[in-house]
């Protein structure tokens, strides 16, 4: 029977892709596992002491270890841990290297995290390959403003872009003016609950003529204070431009900073889409 050692470190990653929203869990075994199914993150549950669940974006390895031979240990990263609460870690479908199964299918332990434990930074191979993702559905928006009943926020969540068949621009977009009002334009795209935003996608209007719009990025997880993350442009003549996001929010803001056409100030949008779990 293998064993799985209570021994975990964790830190809060300071890196890249995941802008210090993901940690490090290190699962030590006590002899050699199989790589194979090791690093498969549907082998892993994690859910706190309330029974919420935690997400798990990927588990991987020190890049500076030899795995021919098997490996003693897998590490997970995983949205932060809460300080002074208990979680629970399930492994389950994972082999040593005689092909054993893990504690006859399905091992679970429950620990309390030490408080800033800083001792362990390894490099992990994490990538969107180990992503279960999809389209996240849209709960809730509003904007700053619209041209009028035709050009609501909800044009721009409706499923239908610029090149969809039988599109119009005066039934399937969200307008509005003006970018230099004080406050100026913003579009909010909101859930129910608090999701991992892996990438977002916009069309902006009038892409095909060339015109670029400045944005800013901003999410909240209340829909009242706002973080600012990032600006950006949209592309000319490209229907869709993706910004890799890699946060957790509730609430997302597209706030329009500048429009590339010196005789227009509208802001716009065909259709925009969120790529998350």
């Amino acid at each position: 029977m293998v064993i799985l050692l209570l021994f975990i470190t964790n830190t809060v990653a300071q890196n890249q892709p995941y802008r210090n929203q993901y940690q490090y869990i290190r699962l030590n075994f006590d002899e050699l596992m199989s790589t194979q199914g090791l690093f498969d993150k549907d082998n892993y549950v994690c859910y706190d002491e309330t029974g919420d669940t935690v997400i798990i974006y990927g588990v991987g390895y020190d890049t500076r270890d030899d795995t021919t031979g098997g490996i003693k240990y897998s590490i997970l990263a995983t949205e932060q841990w809460k300080y002074n609460v208990y979680y629970t870690i399930k492994v389950s479908w994972v082999k040593d290297r005689a092909g054993n199964l893990i504690a006859e299918n399905n091992y679970a332990f429950t620990l309390l995290p030490l408080v800033d434990p800083n001792n362990y930074k390894p490099t992990v191979e994490v990538n969107s390959n180990f992503y279960t993702i999809d389209t996240l559905l849209v709960d809730t928006v509003w904007a700053s403003g619209q041209e009028n009943a035709e050009h609501g926020p909800e044009k721009a969540v409706d499923g239908i872009s610029y090149t969809t068949p039988g599109s119009n621009i005066n039934l399937h977009c969200w307008t509005s003016c003006c970018i230099a009002t004080v406050g100026g334009q913003w579009f909010i795209a909101g859930w129910e609950k608090e999701h991992f935003i892996k990438d977002i996608i916009l069309s902006g209007t009038y892409y095909y003529t060339g015109r670029v719009y400045g944005l800013e990025i901003q999410i909240s997880s209340n829909g009242t204070n706002w973080e600012t993350i990032d600006t950006f442009n949209t592309l000319p003549n490209i229907e869709w431009t993706t910004y890799s996001l890699g946060r957790k929010a509730k609430y997302i803001k597209i706030k329009f900073l500048s429009n590339s056409t010196t005789t227009s100030d509208w802001a716009g949008l065909w259709e925009i889409k969120f790529v998350g779990n």
